[in-house]
């Protein structure tokens, strides 16, 4: 965004409990209207990152700015920011229309124009026929739209998420992903949103911060992060389960050794020694020994189904490879070898 003024500015951010650094030195510039999903295992610092911006943590160091100017004077309700927790924390007491209105009467919100703006935020979510209800009639769907409602309608300009799908079952938590996507880029609002599913920040995501122990490990567009992984553990994090220690030998052809002698034939301008092969199962395919795109030879150790694919062990020497196939007829037979034909462009390799 060079030029640009930034929605959200993080600027060597940090927070420290005592001598335990729980974020370090966290820079990022998120555009308007984009996804940002903070990313990462519990414990990485993800939720306090969200939080600092929302105005609950202060931080150690550093500066929070929206728009170009710093939040980091105001109070959590005088910033242009709303944010969704986990629980939803909707007031049992009230109806549907009266917890979506609560933050608009904080702002001494005329009567006049309470009620167009509480049923437009409703109508939004598609939860306006329940606003004489009470959260306790609500499914954990419906309680999460009203939380969301009650976000919007006070019109952010940044909204904040933590883990807002977690208390959901799998299949209505793909759901209102899909949904939530849809919604943001209607109302072109900008969106942090906190998670520990891979699936999910790929699914709702401009961009995503990978965090590990306080800090970005990987800051980029959801397709650069799953093609191309910064280090072995974004491309752990991120699922790819091919992962051989090994090493890199230069000669005649560079190859990467696998532990057990097999060589593959690999570009890379990383110096010989000692790596990390890294494959997506996805990029592996089973071919005949005798076929030129046959780039290694291998065992089958295992299979099993998901979905229509089918999930292959292949043993190389003393590694295991798997592999994501296509599900034809009955498959590779257990004992069975086969070639592996690998795409260049596939391949990753990081240092030790």
């Amino acid at each position: 965004m060079p030029g640009d003024v930034a929605a959200l500015e993080l600027a060597g951010l940090r927070k420290s409990y005592g001598n335990h650094p729980v974020v370090q030195e966290v820079d990022l510039r998120l555009p308007r209207g984009a996804l940002l999903t903070l990313l990462g295992p519990s414990g990485c610092g993800k939720s306090t990152l969200l939080r600092m911006i929302a105005g609950f943590v202060e931080p150690s160091a550093g500066d929070i700015l929206i728009n170009g100017r710093s939040i980091l004077p105001l109070r959590p309700e005088r910033r242009p920011t709303a944010m969704v927790f986990q629980s939803y924390a909707l007031f049992p007491h009230m109806t549907v229309f009266d917890n979506v209105a609560f933050g608009l009467r904080l702002r001494a919100t005329p009567r006049a124009q309470l009620g167009d703006k509480v049923r437009r935020a409703l109508a939004l979510v598609r939860m306006d026929p329940f606003e004489a209800r009470f959260p306790s009639e609500l499914s954990g769907g419906q309680q999460q739209r009203v939380a969301l409602a009650r976000c919007l309608v006070v019109e952010p300009e940044i909204l904040l998420l933590d883990e807002p799908f977690g208390a959901l079952d799998r299949h209505l938590r793909e759901e209102m992903q899909v949904e939530m996507r849809k919604l943001q880029r209607q109302l072109g609002v900008t969106m942090v949103v906190v998670t520990h599913d891979q699936e999910e920040a790929l699914v709702l995501s401009d961009y995503i911060a990978v965090m590990r122990a306080g800090a970005i490990e990987q800051f980029a567009e959801p397709i650069e992060l799953y093609d191309r992984p910064a280090n072995r553990f974004v491309a752990s994090f991120m699922g790819v389960s091919n992962l051989i220690d090994g090493t890199l030998e230069r000669g005649g052809e560079t190859s990467f050794r696998f532990p057990g002698g097999a060589a593959l034939a690999v570009a890379s301008a990383l110096p010989s020694g000692p790596v990390t092969l890294a494959i997506r199962p996805e990029a592996v395919r089973l071919c005949a020994l005798d076929d030129r795109a046959c780039r290694l030879a291998g065992t089958v150790a295992f299979t099993s189904l998901v979905g229509s694919r089918l999930s292959c062990e292949i043993k190389v020497d003393d590694a295991v490879l798997t592999a994501l196939i296509p599900r034809h007829g009955s498959g590779p037979v257990i004992g069975e070898r086969v070639g592996l034909a690998i795409a260049e462009e596939q391949l990753q390799l990081f240092p030790r």
